[in-house]
């Protein structure tokens, strides 16, 4: 009878232990998994990210360009080019902001690999850059527009634009690119 009770006594001991065990490797395989998941998510849209840059930048020296020859005299006759610019800009913008929220969304704890730790660490300042060089830009082009108003009694409407203020995405208090560095 003792052995049949130690018997039973070592079961009733090793089998949770056992499905403990288990558990603990189960839960690990599906988080390495789901943190696989997550690192691809965020070098994807980074990826992305970085040709969304290099595409607004373009846009941007062309906008800039554009800007540095503008006289309200011939306005009307540019307006169509400078905004079809600014859709550009807006579509550019809007493609990097979703792929800054889904990077946001997932770098919410380290990771073991280094370079996703390195995006996750430095992506909102760019991305923070990027936006209040935007709105800079469109709060210049749309003050351009109220001189215009003003100088040829016209009302042309402003231009409408993805972010209505300068943001601080990290939080610092400086506006990185904002024209004023104060967020108004």
């Amino acid at each position: 009878m003792n052995k049949k009770l130690k018997l039973v006594l070592g079961l009733v001991i090793i089998i949770p232990i056992a499905g403990i065990i288990a558990l603990i490797i189960l839960l690990n395989i599906n988080n390495t998994k789901t943190t696989k998941r997550d690192m691809d998510v965020i070098n994807t849209n980074y990826n992305q990210l970085i040709d969304n840059v290099t595409a607004y930048n373009e846009v941007r020296e062309k906008y800039a360009k554009e800007m540095e020859d503008f006289y309200l005299d011939n306005f009307l006759k540019k307006k169509e080019e400078y905004e079809e610019l600014l859709n550009q800009y807006n579509v550019l913008i809007n493609k990097i902001d979703k792929n800054a929220k889904e990077i946001s969304s997932k770098c919410n704890h380290l990771y073991k690999d280094g370079s996703i730790n390195k995006i996750c660490n430095t992506y909102g300042k760019s991305y923070e850059k990027l936006v209040n060089l935007y709105v800079g830009d469109i709060n210049g082009y749309n003050t351009r527009i109220s001189e215009f108003n003003s100088y040829k009694s016209q009302n042309i409407p402003q231009f409408n634009m993805v972010h209505l203020e300068y943001i601080d995405y990290d939080n610092d208090g400086i506006y990185e690119g904002a024209i004023d560095n104060e967020g108004k």
